[in-house]
């Protein structure tokens, strides 16, 4: 009974979590936007609403891993984020580089993306443990 009701608990701190990193990352794509935002912003909801639904199966996966046995386990959670945020990186690549958009595309410029995004998910993918395993510790 105790372990339905701490796992109850863990998915909507999980889900907690998740919306906090969509409105989050929506706050602040939109304050980086043109004001008015222009109409392709809004290709960049699916990618946010994808991230957030990773967020929360990450969350939920680093709520349960028991407080023992913790070596390795920021190297795995900071590699996650990397590969993330590559992944990210590599989305959002897709849609904004090319001939239509006008911008060129030079080595420096892709290294600097990628640089940044794979920065950001690992600062995510930190962010995200600590809010899970610092809540899950302090229930148990």
């Amino acid at each position: 009974m105790m372990a339905a009701v701490a796992a109850r608990a863990s998915t909507r701190r999980s889900r907690y979590v998740a919306l906090a990193f969509c409105v989050t990352w929506l706050l602040l794509l939109l304050a980086g936007a043109d004001h008015p935002p222009p109409v392709s912003f809004v290709a960049i909801l699916p990618i946010v609403a994808l991230c957030g639904v990773v967020v929360f199966l990450r969350a939920c996966a680093y709520s349960a891993w028991p407080p023992a046995n913790r070596y390795g386990r920021l190297f795995r959670v900071l590699a996650e984020g990397l590969i993330g945020g590559l992944m990210i990186g590599i989305l959002t690549s897709l849609f904004s580089w090319g001939p239509a958009s006008g911008t060129p595309v030079t080595l420096r410029s892709m290294i600097i993306w990628f640089s940044v995004l794979a920065g950001l998910g690992a600062l995510n993918a930190l962010v995200v443990y600590a809010l899970s395993s610092v809540r899950a510790s302090a229930q148990q």
